[in-house]
């Protein structure tokens, strides 16, 4: 099953639309402001409706994150290098808890604006609390949409020819909150070179989580995101050009040993350990690559990586 199929189209799109608006501002990382514009940006979804209501364009969201900065938009030169601020990470983790709270299998784009505006300490909602925006009324209106969107048009999820298969091993739900969101940066660092998601992009991903224990972990060893982004910059471009969220085979394999590590060491979720773990035994793939690129002393990482006791 594909990583991203508990995600909407309207979900899927509001992130690439969001790291539109960060290249549009210039800024070279993509924080809850612009998870915010790319909501806006939809078109039919609950979110996006919801936001036109209450007067929340993408126009009038940019000009108040410019006008907030005191800075002009760039007009040239847009950033092309992304990374998911630990904001942005969180409201991705709050999706997932608000689908779960709804009984749904999928997330959508209702999702991360629930998600989103459930902080009111963010600078999306602090962003739409300036622009006059009623957040309680916002959230209201936006789950009442959703009700009636999944009785109107239910969502293709994960279909119940397939029940069996979410509860078993190497399916999204299993992912730690910090897997997810270090999947989904991966996803950021695969789409500036216009790839399919590789090891390596794996590796960038779970190293840029400031807050992760396993990022940490990789700090000590000198393996930092900027490190693993230049020898993505610098390694052959032999990956094929893609436009969807694609896992490459040495990707899947990392996965898929993931999941057996997590099982022999009994834990019960997949975290950024267990993807790193899996990445080091398959030994023959991209990350491995990098950290041996950045003279990484691999037997130490790994032994370092099975005395960590996190949940992430």
């Amino acid at each position: 099953m594909s990583m991203w199929e508990p995600f909407s189209e309207p979900a899927r799109l509001a992130i690439v639309g969001a790291q539109e608006a960060a290249m549009e501002l210039g800024d070279r990382f993509i924080g809850d402001e612009h998870l915010l514009c790319g909501l806006a940006a939809g078109r039919s979804d609950p979110a996006a409706i919801s936001l036109a209501e209450a007067g929340v364009t993408p126009d009038r969201l940019k000009n108040a994150i410019v006008t907030r900065r005191r800075q002009p938009a760039p007009s040239d030169s847009p950033a092309t290098e992304f990374v998911f601020t630990p904001r942005a990470k969180r409201v991705i983790e709050r999706a997932f808890e608000k689908a779960r709270e709804r009984n749904e299998q999928f997330i959508g784009a209702g999702h991360f604006l629930l998600g989103l505006i459930g902080d009111p300490n963010n600078s999306a909602s602090t962003l739409l609390t300036q622009m006059g925006v009623d957040l309680e009324l916002l959230a209201a209106s936006t789950a009442a949409a959703m009700d009636v969107d999944a009785q109107s048009a239910p969502r293709p999820v994960i279909g119940a020819t397939r029940a069996a298969e979410t509860k078993a091993p190497g399916t999204w739900e299993h992912f730690s909150p910090a897997a997810r969101a270090s999947t989904a940066a991966a996803h950021a660092e695969a789409q500036r070179f216009g790839a399919m998601i590789t090891a390596a992009h794996l590796l960038a991903g779970i190293v840029s989580d400031e807050d992760n224990a396993v990022a940490a972990t990789l700090e000590r060893h000198r393996v930092s995101h900027e490190k693993v982004r230049a020898v993505l910059e610098s390694a052959d471009a032999t990956f094929h050009a893609q436009t969807e969220m694609t896992f490459a085979p040495e990707a899947k394999r990392v996965i898929d040993l993931a999941f057996g590590k997590a099982k022999s060491l009994k834990d019960g979720y997949i975290g950024t350990k267990h993807l790193l773990l899996g990445m080091i035994d398959d030994g023959t793939n991209s990350g491995t690559d990098a950290l041996k690129a950045l003279n990484v002393n691999i037997a130490q990482l790994r032994n370092d990586l099975l005395e960590l006791n996190t949940g992430k």
